[in-house]
């Protein structure tokens, strides 16, 4: 029996899992890491940065918003700037970066390479 290692989150593996069993194969499967995730997205920012894409000020906002996850106001308590100003640094780092939609979080999702959100999505 073949085995098959599958790295996904875990509905994806409850879907597949099944498949390839039937089909024979013998399946690994594992969740990866929060921090294998965070790491990835800190690197992609490091490349964004050095591109010249972002300016330090906007990768560190970037940093805090959307990998270490903290609201608006903590993030201008830290970087001691007015909430206002965080959310304009969002708002430019999202236009330099270009190609992400304005809505909220979309941010994290190109950092953590998600999929778009549907919530909300007229249909």
């Amino acid at each position: 029996m073949q085995q098959v290692k599958i790295i996904a989150d875990e509905e994806t593996i409850r879907r597949v899992e099944p498949v390839l069993e039937a089909l024979g194969f013998q399946v690994i499967a594992t969740t990866p890491s929060p921090l294998a995730a965070t790491s990835k997205a800190r690197r992609k920012l490091a490349r964004l940065l050095g591109s010249g894409k972002l300016t330090e000020r906007l990768a560190e906002t970037v940093e805090l918003y959307a990998i270490d996850g903290l609201p608006t106001d903590v993030v201008a308590e830290r970087l001691q700037i007015s909430r206002a100003t965080v959310k304009w640094h969002l708002t430019a780092a999202r236009a330099r970066i270009g190609g992400l939609p304005q809505r909220a979080g979309s941010l994290v999702r190109y950092m953590f390479d998600l999929p778009p959100s549907t919530e909300n999505t007229p249909s």
